[in-house]
């Protein structure tokens, strides 16, 4: 609903006739809500400022001012709005009322009920309602305290529904609130007066000023007290927050004031409170609201604190320094009800904020001492000359120890004195330069002044000094450091590095100079003629812009290392890359010069060209690859023949053997591998097999040939081959074609020998000779070179020769000659056959 004003409304407007209020000493039934409603306060814009609406509020003795923008009213500026702006610490002569500081408060119209309009002013937590006619236009506010005796007076007439409504809004006032919610005021309380409020403020605020040099917990003890006799509570404690050994939040009571008349709680079970215990605590205090209610209102873990504290209900106030939560004030109350109103609220919230500012600065104070101790123990004990002196007379108020010394006098005798009256000689010129820098700038950093002393000696003094203030009196705080040694020392160092720079120019080697993050300061001839580069362009590059990527990992894991003093020194070799496209091999060897306290200062690298090096490495191990490669598919198919395979050298010794190999020989390769073929199988000297070993070695031919083994008892077929290590053989075992044959060959000269003698029989009838016949053939089949058929004589039990066959040739089965006799008999009727 949009609300106006009429137009002779102004900001000097007073009170505004009211309507006739209700009579408190009537019972009517049908009071309405603009029986109650009072004049209008003046009216100010939004613009006006908090300390020029604070000072209408005091000149007048008024509670609130209505805030208007125009034609339309924006909202209500109270005393609580005031102290709100004072408690944030802002500027009040600045801060204007749009900035937060307008209550904005509903309007409602005169013929509406009591019973509605408590509810909504204690839903929105005023202390003022807007009360509007139908046209919209303002009559007057209705304050919170005549609406609450308006509804005692005229509860007793409320019919039931009524007074269903109004245990409704008792039990919503009996409800916790969080977040900054005031609770509403119970029956018959009578709410804190603002003059009172504000002298209990201002008492504490006396306080809390002396708080620096007293006893902390004594002072807030007090604080509490005053703050616990205002407010009628109970008890009032001061809790706050902090870590344990491990860095585990806990809550712990510091100080607490209780009644005379209530018991004191034990405050042994309220230290070192665990996080958990008010984790819903914390989240609503640390964003700046508060808790409030009947002790059967909290959580069943928060009861437990609230039990010792012996209350009945409790309000509960955060604490906060620079911003950070960092604990909160409990009032505690022996009644179930809430006995606090509003300004009572507003007041210990006030409260609370003074002792979160006032902590504020006694620990910015605290700090402020700790950086003034600081200092004078930084000043006093400076190994660095330091004094402070009027400017721009220079005489010396305050030296310390060091200076003493440098000057060679006592500090007694240099405090009042200016340098000339200290047989200080300096360069007039250069004081006055230094002088004007001074007045313009306020400081000089870092300039090197000559100072002649007593003893004659000239001693260079780098030099550093601030404007400042000291008793009002302009000085000149310095700070000196005697360079005399180091620019020795530099001089010394600049021979050297003339020295040094000719060799950097002239040798046909790469040499940079870099920083400590790696970017190039300086390169000679030779690093620019290697990259093709100019020095001017590679002047201000980094080492990582000009490495190859793949490279710069390792460099910089080195790099890394020589920084944090793991290495002296260390050698790579890494790829540059070339400004015309490729890159360049190079062997990198990086150090680094240190100053005189072992501090890193920059890197020296030195880097030799060492491309075609690194080309025919490339070279031989593409050989070697391509060499391995080859080996490998050998190996692989010697590995997966089915032939048995070995190699030998010139020497006899075995050099390689597949697992076919290792399987027929019985050897495995690792033993056999090295060894000398005639000493590992001695039983293969004087075979067929040595021969012909000797003779392929020996005449370098290719050779095949099939042998028995005797230690298997098999025949093998071997193909040797002459290689330039010595011979390759590969064999297999034959002894089942071998078998085969032989047993085709017999069986051809069986039939063949039962031919021939079917052949005899047919041609003659001649016993005799059928018998050679046979003889011969069984001979021949037998492989026999005795054949002999004999006939058993029945008389005599003799045995008679009927035919007999000699071969002249050993047994062509046995090489040497065998001698021995195999006698076999055949038996056919009263004869037998018998051959050897």
């Amino acid at each position: 609903m949009a609300i106006r004003l009429n137009s002779d409304v102004s900001m000097a407007n007073g009170p505004r006739t009211t309507l006739a209020p209700a009579d408190p000493s009537g019972h009517s039934d049908d009071l309405r809500l603009g029986d109650l409603v009072d004049g209008l306060p003046p009216v100010i814009t939004p613009q006006v400022s908090v300390q020029a609406a604070a000072q209408i509020l005091r000149d007048r003795a008024l509670s609130c001012l209505v805030v208007v923008d125009g034609a339309t009213v924006l909202g209500l500026f109270t005393e609580r709005e005031v102290l709100q702006a004072v408690a944030v610490g802002g500027d009040v002569m600045a801060t204007p009322l749009s900035l937060g500081l307008v209550v904005s408060v509903p309007a409602l119209r005169p013929e509406d009920s009591l019973l509605g309009a408590a509810q909504t002013m204690a839903t929105a937590e005023l202390s003022h309602l807007l009360v509007v006619d139908e046209q919209g236009q303002l009559c007057g506010l209705v304050p919170r305290q005549r609406l609450i005796q308006a509804l005692a007076f005229a509860k007793p007439n409320l019919d039931p529904s009524a007074e269903a409504g109004a245990r409704s809004e008792e039990a919503i006032a009996d409800a916790p609130t969080e977040g900054g919610r005031y609770p509403a005021l119970a029956n018959g309380a009578v709410p804190l007066a603002p003059e009172q409020g504000l002298t209990i403020l201002a008492h504490i605020h006396h306080q809390l000023l002396g708080l620096e040099g007293q006893n902390r917990l004594r002072v807030l003890t007090h604080c509490l007290e005053r703050l616990g006799l205002a407010s009628g509570a109970l008890g009032a404690a001061l809790f706050e927050t902090h870590l344990d050994r491990e860095g585990t939040t806990l809550t712990s009571l510091r100080t607490a004031w209780w009644n005379p008349s209530a018991a004191k709680a034990d405050p042994a079970p309220l230290q070192n409170l665990p996080q958990g215990q008010l984790q819903r605590w914390h989240g609503v205090l640390s964003r700046g609201g508060m808790l409030t209610g009947r002790l059967d209102s909290f959580a069943a873990v928060e009861q437990p604190l609230l039990h010792h504290l012996g209350a009945a209900a409790v309000l509960v106030l955060p604490l906060r320094c620079h911003g950070q939560y960092f604990g909160f004030l409990v009032f505690s109350y022996p009644s179930a009800g809430q006995p606090w109103s509003s300004a009572t609220v507003e007041l210990l919230r006030t409260a609370s904020m003074a002792l979160s500012l006032t902590w504020e600065q006694y620990t910015m104070q605290s700090c402020l001492h700790q950086t003034q101790s600081a200092f004078a123990s930084l000043f006093h004990h400076s190994p660095d000359p330091m004094a402070v002196t009027t400017f721009p007379e220079g005489r010396h108020l305050l030296v310390n120890a060091s200076y003493a010394r440098w000057l060679g006098r006592p500090g007694s005798e240099i405090i009042g004195r200016r340098p000339a009256e200290l047989g200080m000689v300096h360069n007039r010129r250069q004081f006055a330069r230094l002088r004007r820098q001074i007045c313009d700038r306020g400081r000089i950093q870092n300039i090197e002044i000559d100072s002649h002393l007593a003893d004659g000696q000239t001693h260079t003094l780098l030099v550093s000094a601030e404007l400042t203030q000291l008793n009002d009196q302009p000085c000149l705080l310095s700070i000196g450091k005697d360079i005399t040694e180091r620019k020795a020392i530099q001089a010394t160092l600049s021979a050297a590095e003339a020295r040094f720079r000719v060799i950097f120019e002239q040798i046909d080697v790469g040499i940079c100079q870099a920083n400590l993050d790696g970017q190039l300061m300086d390169v000679n001839p030779g690093m620019g003629s290697m990259l093709g580069f100019s020095r001017a362009e590679l002047i201000g590059k980094t080492f990582p812009e000009i490495t190859h990527p793949d490279d710069l990992a390792l460099d910089l894991h080195h790099y890394n290392r020589l920084l944090a003093g793991e290495l002296e020194s260390f050698t790579i070799e890494k790829r540059y890359c070339h400004k015309a496209g490729g890159f360049v091999w190079v062997a990198l060897t990086v150090c680094l010069v240190r100053s005189d306290d072992g501090e890193p200062l920059f890197s020296i690298g030195v880097s030799q060209d060492i491309s075609d090096l690194k080309q025919e490495e490339a070279e031989r191990q593409a050989a070697e690859k391509a060499l391995q490669a080859s080996h490998q598919r050998i190996n692989n198919i010697l590995e997966s023949i089915t032939d048995a395979f070995f190699a030998l050298d010139q020497s006899w010794q075995f050099t390689y053997l597949n697992q076919r190999a290792e399987q027929f020989l019985q050897r495995s390769r690792h033993r056999v591998l090295g060894q000398n073929l005639w000493y590992e199988f001695p039983e293969v000297l004087g075979t067929q097999m040595s021969k012909e070993l000797r003779r392929a070695m020996v005449e370098r031919v290719s050779l095949t040939f099939e042998e028995y083994m005797a230690h298997s008892d098999s025949w093998c077929e071997f193909h040797v081959y002459p290689t330039q290590e010595g011979l390759a053989v590969y064999f297999r075992d034959v002894t089942g074609r071998k078998r085969a044959y032989e047993q085709i060959e017999h069986q051809i000269r069986r039939e063949q020998a039962l031919n021939r003698v079917v052949q005899a029989i047919r041609r003659s009838l001649d016993l005799d000779i059928i018998f050679e016949t046979a003889a011969r053939e069984i001979a021949h089949l037998l492989q026999a070179d005795h054949v002999d058929i004999q006939m058993r004589q029945p008389a005599d039990g003799g045995w008679r020769v009927l035919a007999e066959y000699r071969a002249d040739d050993p047994c062509p089965a046995c090489s040497t000659g065998c001698s021995t006799t195999t006698r076999r008999w055949l038996s056919v009727s009263d004869s037998s056959i018998s051959c050897s």
